[in-house]
């Protein structure tokens, strides 16, 4: 299970047990008998909600946040006991996280989480001191400072490891690290707000409920200056980091004004980079080498399997049918494999040849659909087509056209999830046809969308090393295509988002469309040798990357 479905389930065994809670403490404070303090709790719980989630101090890199509510949740404790705190840390952490959060399961997550320490901290004082409402009712004593700190204690280790946890998993980092990287220093506000709750609970004790309303602003005051406080700290390392800058600007302008040693420095550093790209280069070349000898040997494995089955007898005649259907399968898989590196060993040579004839683009488009609707049906894939009322022609190679769209179909695909969506929509754009196919996939990063068409570069995720293949398919499109003279681009707001590919071909004028195909052919030879002239000229370019 990966670390992304751990956070998930993580998550969710909070807000289960949050609500579990909440419930049972629900539960207890409402068949508890009404005293006159039930309207006091009120306001207490509104000043927490009103005036919580306007207090807060963000974590750097983080969403979770600091409020000011933890003293009025340490307030509720001491004078109401635990349910009635339970669920107005509850309560107070739904309504703070739907100001800065969107997502349901984690403004669930935050509710629970509190629910959960809360409680954690009320037991805790329970267990160890007896009733929480006759703590503060003895005056200041050694007793009353020690469940202050435990209070502060508990509720801290218990709130900052549930959500150090639940970090640690979604960045992917180690929780003790998480934990002492984001959350140590936050230990003093729950001091703070213990200490500050313990005076106030004597307050009420002594002069009466609404001493709470006289030391909120009080309590505001101190949180504003500490958040102030924290915003200092942050500017001060922005300061710092901008002073190491500049210092490191001024390293190098001395540097460069030592040109002997410059030119020394420099020389080392060209041999140091020639000698990694060498290294890179060789990597490159192992690394390909061992792609395309497993790509090559996978298809090989149900092959041989299946042969030495059938060779063996006693294969009833429908389990025969299916090892030939499974031997075919991977016989054209390897098939293509070979067939593509051929391609491109054909495109780098400047060899690659089009038979030109004029293409109905509709029916370039049905014939590669059928070819990928079997697989897009076992995924439950819905593909939507889109067509002009009259069918646009293009002088083109059928076989390699067919082979472009294909490959751009098969990898939508191949990347689009269960129950995804795939439109394919033609549309004349000018004197050109426009092909767009437009998929719900896992999308293309922004830093790899630039190198998608380039030879043997595929994206580093989980799902294209589990599909395999070896990062060919795109790049015999983009030659294919401007060996037409036409185009083809991608795109993709990011992971997640889908991807689009637009492929753009010329389409036949009126005096080009004729049976006789003379000037077609003479149009479609000229831009061959275009082409030709551009491999040839990339030429040196092509060898240097293959010999990587």
């Amino acid at each position: 299970m990966s670390r992304k479905a751990f956070s998930k389930a993580y998550m969710w065994l909070i807000i289960g047990a949050g609500g579990i809670i909440s419930s049972v403490s629900l539960y207890d404070f409402t068949t508890s008998s009404p005293g006159p303090t039930d309207l006091h709790f009120i306001i207490l719980a509104l000043i927490a909600i009103v005036l919580g989630p306007c207090l807060i101090v963000r974590i750097p890199r983080l969403t979770s946040q600091i409020t000011v509510s933890d003293t009025f949740i340490f307030l509720t404790i001491l004078l109401y006991g635990g349910e009635a705190a339970v669920l107005l840390a509850a309560l107070e952490a739904l309504c703070s996280s739907l100001r800065f959060c969107r997502k349901p399961i984690t403004i669930l997550f935050n509710s629970a989480m509190m629910a959960c320490a809360t409680f954690l901290t009320s037991w805790t004082l329970s267990f160890c001191f007896g009733s929480t409402l006759e703590i503060t009712r003895n005056g200041y004593s050694p007793t009353l400072i020690v469940a202050l700190c435990l209070m502060a204690l508990v509720q801290y280790i218990a709130n900052s490891g549930l959500v150090a946890v639940g970090a640690a998993l979604k960045l992917e980092r180690p929780v003790l690290q998480t934990w002492s990287k984001h959350y140590l220093w936050t230990s003093i506000t729950y001091v703070a707000g213990a200490s500050a709750a313990g005076i106030i609970a004597r307050l009420v004790n002594t002069i009466g409920f609404y001493s709470v309303i006289v030391t909120t602003p009080i309590i505001a005051i101190i949180f504003l200056t500490y958040r102030t406080y924290r915003e200092n700290i942050e500017a001060a390392a922005t300061q710092a980091k901008q002073a190491e800058h500049h210092a490191e600007e001024l390293s190098l302008y001395i540097a460069g004004r030592r040109q002997a040693e410059k030119e020394r420095d420099q020389l080392l550093i060209r041999e140091q980079q020639a000698r990694a790209e060498a290294e890179a280069a060789n990597r490159m070349k192992d690394d390909f080498l061992a792609m395309v000898s497993h790509e090559l040997r996978t298809p090989l494995t149900p092959i041989l399997g299946w042969i030495a089955m059938l060779r063996a007898g006693g294969l009833d005649r429908i389990t025969a049918a299916r090892a030939l259907e499974s031997i075919e399968r991977a016989a054209k898989h390897q098939d293509r494999i070979i067939n593509d590196l051929l391609d491109v060993s054909r495109i780098i040579k400047g060899k690659l040849h089009l038979e030109i004839t004029q293409i109905n683009l509709t029916q370039v488009i049905e014939t590669s659909l059928e070819i990928v609707r079997p697989a897009a049906e076992a995924k439950n894939i819905l593909i939507n087509c889109e067509y002009p009322l009259e069918a646009p022609f293009v002088s083109a190679d059928s076989a390699r056209l067919k082979q472009v769209m294909w490959n751009v179909l098969s990898n939508a695909v191949k990347f689009t999830p269960i129950g995804g969506r795939i439109d394919v929509q033609m549309k004349p754009d000018g004197s050109y046809a426009q092909i767009q196919v437009r998929d719900t996939g896992i999308g293309i990063s922004a830093d790899f969308l630039p190198h998608v068409f380039e030879r043997f570069r595929q994206a580093h995720t989980s799902n294209n090393q589990a599909l395999g293949g070896l990062g060919l398919g795109l790049a015999l499109v983009r030659y294919v295509a401007e060996m037409h003279g036409g185009t083809v681009r991608a795109d993709s707001s990011g992971l997640g988002h889908g991807s689009t590919f637009t492929i753009k071909l010329p389409l036949l004028t009126a005096h080009q469309y004729s049976p006789g195909f003379k000037n077609l052919h003479l149009i479609t030879n000229d831009r061959i040798a275009r082409s030709s002239d551009r491999a040839v000229k990339e030429l040196p370019q092509l060898r240097a990357q293959r010999g990587r």
